[in-house]
């Protein structure tokens, strides 16, 4: 397609979007008592010129308690936050839990690395990616990642994915330099556990199952995940949910909460 034809088609697409009333009836698969209210939280991202100004978050549960905290990651010289939603109020609880630093932080991932059931994070700063192991209780050790990256590049997100299908998360890394580059790393952590790959396809609704709530229970615990799409910066996790799941036997029971509110 030509170039100006394609400019057209996109400023056609631009107008038919903007031209949707916004007294628009609710389609019949949204939930009319579905509302969001807006809260306030004490975090505003510092951006000086000599860094990228771009800014990275991720949900994680960080002390398998069944309730998700909020991972913010701050600017240059500025310390990451970690929001936990208690009694209507976000509370800032990172310190302590060793997940904060002060290089520029773009991309963080929350994702069981070692499949011992706790769910650690990845996260691409300016100055490097690091690894942080959860202990199960909310304290992350922390470990920079050897990935060899091309000089003067800077990482700007990580994608997770079962690339090889061996049942434990890989890592696909955005490295910009002069172009954006694209770096797959292989997961071959020692000794992690059992690990459990959900790929689940909606047949109401949205076909990717996107806002699907998965619990996965075994006879020694109990684990929640949720189907995201949109990951990070020019990136975007496999839709497979991938459990960790420790010295688990196993499953005694798995539960899907479905966007339409059916479960399974």
């Amino acid at each position: 397609m030509r170039l100006d034809r394609l400019l057209k088609a996109l400023a056609w697409l631009t107008v038919g979007i903007l031209r949707i009333p916004l007294s628009a009836p609710v389609p019949a698969w949204a939930d009319e008592a579905t509302r969001f209210v807006e809260v306030e939280i004490d975090f505003e991202h510092h951006w000086i010129h000599s860094v990228h100004p771009f800014l990275g978050a991720a949900v994680i549960d960080i002390d398998n308690d069944g309730r998700f905290e909020i991972f913010v990651g701050g600017g240059q010289d500025q310390p990451d936050a970690l929001f936990a939603y208690r009694q209507g109020e976000f509370h800032n609880i990172v310190e302590g839990t060793g997940l904060s630093r002060t290089s520029a932080t773009y991309g963080p991932k929350a994702i069981d690395m070692d499949a011992d059931g706790d769910t650690d994070m990845v996260i691409a700063r300016n100055d490097g990616v690091w690894l942080y192991t959860n202990d199960g209780h909310g304290h992350f050790a922390e470990q920079r990642i050897a990935v060899d990256l091309p000089p003067q590049s800077v990482p700007f997100d990580v994608a997770i994915g079962d690339v090889d299908r061996d049942g434990d998360p890989d890592l696909a890394i955005m490295a910009a330099r002069q172009a954006p580059q694209l770096h797959i790393f292989r997961n071959d952590f020692e000794g992690r556990g059992a690990s459990l790959a959900l790929r689940l396809v909606g047949t109401t609704g949205n076909r990717d199952a996107i806002g699907a709530r998965v619990t996965v229970e075994t006879e020694r615990l109990r684990r929640t995940k949720v189907v995201h799409a949109g990951s990070g910066f020019l990136s975007q996790h496999s839709k497979e949910l991938l459990f960790g799941l420790g010295t688990s036997e196993r499953v005694l029971k798995l539960t899907v909460d479905w966007p339409s509110g059916h479960s399974n």
